[in-house]
């Protein structure tokens, strides 16, 4: 889903969208995500509707630094066309930006001998006037370069093998006669200066991605390629820092979450075990279960409420919103809020986690129309940082009954190599025989231990709402 209030919402590819429009603003020409899943349009969401479209890829071939679909060429003439006569208008040859990031999924291709272009804009296939970023013949290395009237300026960036997600960026400025590349928002401290100048209109075949051009089709990337924008000026370094966003000081952490208000398990088990450690977990509740048989009372949520665990929202009766209409999520949403609120758990009431998971537009809707600050679905590891996900479509792994330890474990140690953030909830504990729902208690204290072992930062979502509006 692509249109209507979609693309404004749900999903990492509009969190780093909106970024970039709120970094460059008019600046920005185009920005193609290359995230569709279907189809042969490339569409831009800069806001001016510079479409592509996409010839001979694979679409959703593998996941982009977003953890969002992308799009896979096999060297095998693919190639997504960015050209319409409205961008070549627009596009500034003698001020501008371009950046695109690219994934080698297997590492024979950096050291195969032969030319890969990753993007090529110029006036025809062999002119003196373009600008291009490629893998060269040479072994583990990586060109970009700005060519106007047959002076070309270029950086070489040798040593190259990774198999990560790696961000390039080309800056030039006739006025200031500065050409700077970037390689994961670092300029290696190189300025290339003397600039030529440019001659000629950007040709129809020559605005591309994955070839050199759409006629020849020589020179053919092989890998992945994901978010290409173009700017009308030359960012500046620390603008080049912030488009490779991973460049950010993110601090690895762990969201450790239970989906259930269960007396003989939150309250008497997991409390007590997660105190002894110095770690809070937010607790969401279904608000008519307080009170009730084998079930937390508001007393003892709110003493929990003191000890730093978030109570937060999980609707009036545990209803699965996808199902309802949406003046019904209304209803449930603010149902399990107010009953919150009156029990005096106001910390986290604006916080939501949806039953099962489960959520589509109206629920959305609803959420904003109710000022909810953040809403939980389930995932599977899904690593994030507060720039690649909405506040409505925070991703937290369920652990069930047969996730074993080590999968949990292979988590929190991924979330601190790519320093990113794992969230990952629980329902009920038990000694022993789980049920799909349940969890070993003594599987739940190594896992606790383990994260005191890594110190991981371990966060609640109050914490994790701080972060993001810091």
């Amino acid at each position: 889903m692509r249109h209507g209030i979609f693309p404004v919402l749900f999903g990492g590819e509009i969190t780093y969208a909106q970024r970039m429009k709120n970094l460059f603003g008019s600046s920005l020409i185009a920005h193609w995500p290359l995230s569709e899943t279907s189809g042969s349009v490339a569409h831009d969401v800069s806001g001016n509707n510079l479409n592509g479209t996409y010839s001979g890829v694979s679409l959703a071939g593998t996941k982009s630094f977003l953890n969002l679909p992308a799009p896979t060429f096999d060297g095998n003439n693919g190639y997504v066309n960015l050209y319409s006569a409205q961008l070549a208008s627009l596009f500034n040859t003698s001020e501008g930006t371009k950046s695109v990031w690219i994934k080698i999924l297997d590492p024979a291709v950096w050291s195969d001998g032969a030319i890969r272009t990753i993007s090529r804009i110029g006036v025809n296939a062999t002119d003196a006037n373009q600008i291009i970023m490629q893998k060269t013949a040479t072994a583990n290395q990586l060109v970009m370069n700005y060519r106007a009237g047959g002076t070309t300026k270029q950086r070489a960036i040798n040593g190259q093998s990774s198999t990560d997600w790696i961000n390039l960026i080309l800056t030039w400025s006739v006025s200031a006669d500065t050409v700077k590349a970037y390689i994961n928002g670092s300029d290696g401290g190189v300025t290339v200066t003397g600039l030529g100048t440019w001659s000629g209109n950007i040709g129809s075949s020559c605005f591309c991605c994955g070839v050199g051009d759409t006629v020849n089709k020589a020179n053919d990337w092989i890998g992945s390629m994901s978010d290409v924008l173009i700017l009308n000026r030359a960012a500046t370094p620390a603008e080049a820092a912030k488009i490779f966003f991973l460049n950010d000081d993110i601090t690895p952490a762990a969201m450790l979450m239970f989906d259930s208000i269960e007396l003989s398990s939150q309250y008497q088990i997991a409390y007590p075990i997660l105190s002894e450690r110095g770690i809070t977990s937010t607790i969401y509740a279904a608000t008519d279960y307080i009170n009730t048989e084998g079930w937390m009372s508001a007393d003892q949520l709110l003493e929990l409420d003191a000890a730093g665990w978030p109570i937060a929202d999980h609707t009036k009766t545990h209803a699965v919103l996808s199902t309802l209409s949406k003046a019904d999520q209304i209803t449930e949403l603010s149902g399990g809020k107010s009953a919150l609120d009156g029990f005096g758990l106001t910390r986290a009431s604006s916080h939501v986690a949806y039953p099962q998971g489960s959520y589509n537009n109206d629920t959305i809707v609803a959420m904003q129309e109710l000022g909810m600050l953040t809403g939980r679905k389930t995932g599977t590891s899904d690593f994030f940082t507060p720039k690649t996900v909405g506040l409505y479509e925070i991703p937290c792994n369920n652990v069930y009954s047969y996730t074993g330890v080590s999968t949990v474990t292979g988590w929190i140690d991924d979330a601190i190599i790519k320093k990113r953030i794992i969230a990952f909830f629980f329902h009920g504990l038990v000694a022993s025989s789980p049920t799909t729902y349940q969890y070993k208690i003594s599987d739940f204290e190594t896992i606790a231990d383990y994260l005191i072992s890594t110190k991981i930062r371990t966060i609640n979502i109050l914490d994790y709402y701080g972060m993001v509006t810091k």
